[in-house]
């Protein structure tokens, strides 16, 4: 059982939560599927037009705070989402994020963030 410092509520393998990532019916392959679809709707190597725009950030950092929270699980759910996974990995080798994650300047994920590691919930 996990209690965070900051908020007040328990987590266990057996609460909702867990049921929210690993379980029948989780949402998470029903989200990530959907971000798929919708990169799928362009033509290009992006989500939206023919260039890079925040949306393309903003997936990935979902994806790597996703890793950050449930490293197993995504380990077994990312081969069925290979657009997301080419998407990140393209948003990584832009000049300015390539050289933003090489510094010091990105704050690591941490157990006070929007991604929190729980764990007890990283199921494969």
């Amino acid at each position: 059982m996990s209690t965070h410092p900051r908020y007040r509520f328990k987590v266990t393998p057996n609460s909702n939560a867990a049921s929210c990532v690993n379980g029948a019916g989780s949402p998470l392959p029903k989200f990530l599927t959907y971000f798929c679809q919708v990169i799928a709707c362009n033509d290009g190597d992006w989500t939206i037009d023919h260039r890079w725009t925040y949306v393309d950030t903003s997936l990935f950092q979902l994806v790597q705070g996703l890793r950050y929270m449930f490293p197993r699980r995504m380990a077994t759910l990312e081969p069925d989402y290979p657009d997301l996974v080419r998407l990140h990995d393209q948003v990584a080798r832009l000049p300015g994020i390539k050289a933003y994650l090489a510094s010091g300047r990105r704050q690591p994920f941490n157990q006070d963030g929007i991604f929190r590691h729980y764990p007890e919930l990283d199921g494969d």
